[in-house]
């Protein structure tokens, strides 16, 4: 069974809920071919790996968790010094 993912998630997300532990992501990431710092795609399929914690994997899927924790959205919506322009009328004193 396939792994699909959902918006505003990294590869850490996906790991904590479908093998119960984060020390999974390394081997998530080689085995599926993606890296572990970028936000996936929404419906982005992914290959299994073998479980960790079953009582966590419970958890998460009897309260129907799906964390989403990219903040990449949250950080172009902000703006902040990288949008910010000098205009010619910048004038440093003295």
């Amino acid at each position: 069974m396939r792994i699909i993912t959902r918006s505003e998630q990294w590869l850490g997300d996906v790991v904590i809920r479908e093998t119960g532990d984060i020390e999974a992501l390394v081997e998530m990431a080689i085995s599926n071919n993606v890296s572990i710092t970028n936000r996936l795609n929404p419906n982005t399929s992914l290959s299994p790996i073998q479980p960790r914690s079953r009582r966590v994997m419970n958890y998460y899927n009897i309260n129907e968790i799906h964390p989403a924790t990219s903040l990449e959205q949250d950080i172009k919506r902000s703006g902040g010094i990288g949008q910010m322009t000098i205009k010619l009328t910048f004038i440093v004193s003295s």
